[in-house]
C-alpha cells in the first residue's frame, strides 16, 4: 500500500497544470471578438447613412420627369450629333466632362431615363461624403466633426444643383478625384523614400494623374483639393506648411495647370 501511494502522490500535480493554461486564452478571446463587431458595425452604420443622406433628400426631385435646358440639348446632340458634345466641351479645356456625358447621355433616349443620371449623381455624392469623412478622420478630426462635415457637404448648394441636373454628376466625379489626389500625395510625403524611390515615384505620378483627370472634367471641381488641405491645416495648426500637406496640394495642382492651359487657350 505504501508503494501504491508513492506512485499516485507524483501524478497529483501533471494532472492539475493544464487547466489554468487553457483558461487563459479563452478569456481573453471572448472580449476580443464583440469589439470588433461593435467597431464594424458601426462602420457600416456610418457607410449606409451617408448615402442615404443625398439619396433621401433628392428623391422627389430625381424621379421627377423633367430635365433643365442642357439636358434637352446634350441629350439630343449625343444621338443626331456625334462628337459635337466633345467638341464643346474640350473648347473650355474639359475634354474628358465632353466624353462622359457623351457617352452616358448616348444610352438613354428619353427624358424619363434622366432620372438615373441623377441617381447616380445622388450615390456620387454620397462616396464623396464617405471618403470625406474618413480621410478627415485620418487627419485627425473627431468622430462627430468629420461626420457633420460629411453630411452637410452633400446638401450645400453645389450639391443640389450637382443633384438636379442630369448634367452634373461628373463635377462628382471631379471632386472624388481630387480627394483622392491629395491623399495619394499625402501619402507620399509621409512615407517619403523609406520603400523606396520606385514607390514614391509611382505614388506622386497618381496624384498628379489623379489631378490631372478632374482639371480636364471640370476646373471647379477639381480645386475640391482644397478641402482636405484646409483641414489638415486646422487639425494640425502647430506644424509647418510643409507638414501640413499643404506642399503636396501645391505641387500638384502647378503640374497641373500647365497641362491644362493650352485646351483654354
Amino acid at each position: 500500500m505504501q508503494q501504491h501511494e508513492c506512485r499516485l502522490q507524483p501524478t497529483l500535480p501533471k494532472t492539475a497544470l493544464p487547466e489554468p493554461a487553457v483558461a487563459v486564452p479563452i478569456g481573453t478571446a471572448t472580449a476580443v471578438i464583440p469589439q470588433a463587431r461593435v467597431w464594424g458595425l458601426k462602420a457600416l452604420l456610418v457607410t449606409g447613412l451617408l448615402f442615404l443622406v443625398p439619396v433621401v433628400t433628392y428623391w422627389s426631385a430625381t424621379f421627377h420627369e423633367y430635365g433643365l435646358r442642357d439636358d434637352y440639348s446634350n441629350l439630343r446632340e449625343a444621338h443626331e450629333e456625334i462628337g459635337k458634345v466633345v467638341a464643346f466641351c474640350a473648347s473650355d479645356a474639359r475634354p474628358v466632362y465632353g466624353w462622359l456625358l457623351q457617352t452616358t447621355f448616348g444610352q438613354i433616349s428619353t427624358v424619363q431615363n434622366l432620372q438615373w443620371l441623377r441617381l447616380g449623381a445622388s450615390l456620387l455624392l454620397g462616396a464623396l461624403s464617405l471618403v470625406s469623412f474618413r480621410g478627415m478622420r485620418s487627419l485627425g478630426w473627431s468622430f462627430n466633426g468629420s461626420l457633420c462635415f460629411a453630411i452637410l457637404l452633400a446638401l450645400v448648394p453645389s450639391a443640389q444643383v450637382i443633384a438636379a441636373w442630369a448634367i452634373g454628376w461628373p463635377y462628382a466625379v471631379a471632386a472624388l478625384l481630387a480627394v483622392g489626389a491629395f491623399f495619394t500625395a499625402d501619402g507620399a510625403i509621409s512615407v517619403g523614400m523609406s520603400y523606396g524611390p520606385a514607390r514614391a515615384v509611382g505614388q506622386w505620378t497618381l496624384a498628379v494623374a489623379l489631378m490631372l483627370v478632374s482639371a480636364l472634367i471640370y476646373q471647379s471641381s477639381s480645386m475640391f483639393y482644397a478641402v482636405p488641405m484646409a483641414a489638415a491645416l486646422i487639425v494640425q495648426r502647430r506644424r509647418n506648411l510643409a507638414q501640413t500637406r499643404a506642399g503636396p496640394a501645391y505641387t500638384s495642382v502647378s503640374w497641373c495647370w500647365p497641362w491644362v492651359w493650352p485646351f483654354a487657350s
